[in-house]
């Protein structure tokens, strides 16, 4: 396989995750008409309401059929959308190189420091900066 720029890999995983999205969506629909199929064809064949024939039987065969492959297609298309989601992600934070983690720092105050120990909430006002902000005025 060849190895593709940056920005087309992402564009090419984008794609296969709306294409896995669209097979989802198809095998749900071919489901549901699969129930109809075997849900019309099992009830005619025991009910013999229009006629008693191998042909309604073959209906709910076909229909019973039509479901187990929707439910196929839908749970490969799902794990295949979730595969290619993990690696859009992975291709994503490695295309953005962070810094290593380091505490968070406001005008040279830590909120909190390797231990976790003496944590400051980063939303809690700072009484040192409310006093001198007064005082200014």
């Amino acid at each position: 396989m060849p190895v593709l720029p940056d920005q087309a890999s992402a564009a090419f995983l984008q794609e296969l995750i709306k294409d896995a999205k669209a097979q989802i969506r198809n095998g749900f629909i071919l489901g549901l008409v699969g129930l109809l199929f075997a849900s019309f064809g099992f009830l005619s064949y025991a009910t013999g309401t229009l006629g008693f024939s191998l042909a309604w039987l073959a209906l709910g065969i076909a229909g019973a059929a039509m479901v187990i492959g929707a439910f196929y297609v839908m749970i490969h298309a799902d794990m295949q959308q979730n595969r290619w989601k993990r690696q859009l992600v992975a291709f994503a934070s490695s295309a953005v190189k962070s810094p290593e983690a380091t505490p968070s720092t406001v005008e040279g105050e830590e909120y909190f420091d390797e231990n976790y120990q003496d944590w400051k909430n980063p939303f809690e006002e700072d009484k040192e900066v409310e006093e001198n902000h007064f005082q200014s005025r």
